[in-house]
């Protein structure tokens, strides 16, 4: 039997192009995997993506040493969110233009059950 299990989080100040580069090694593995190779990742992403996926995993389910091998982490929707827009003052009276970007992150998580029907 399966189950799908959605998170939504907002307003995540990271850069979208670098996030995708983590999905594509993290799309269609159990749980357990993905937490063990985010905590050797140092950056701020990848502990990011650590705390959304245990987030997702609590809310929805029962603690993750129960279930290690049958929760699978099936998709990632990466949305542009809203974007600062700031200015700062450049030498010889010119202006630099600063964008921040934020991101909106859907994980979506899939449960097997051994039983079948």
């Amino acid at each position: 039997m399966l189950k799908h299990l959605s998170y939504k989080s907002k307003n995540i100040n990271y850069s979208p192009l670098k996030l995708i580069k983590l999905i594509k090694i993290l799309k269609h593995k159990p749980v357990a995997y993905i937490i063990h190779v985010l905590g050797k990742m140092k950056n701020k992403g990848a502990i990011c993506l650590k705390h959304l996926i245990l987030n997702a995993y609590h809310q929805n389910g029962s603690p993750i040493e129960d279930h290690k091998q049958n929760v699978y982490l099936t998709n990632i929707i990466i949305n542009k969110s809203i974007r600062f827009k700031k200015i700062r003052p450049a030498p010889q009276g010119r202006v630099k233009k600063i964008n921040k970007q934020f991101v909106n992150i859907i994980l979506i998580l899939k449960k097997e059950d051994g039983t079948k029907g």
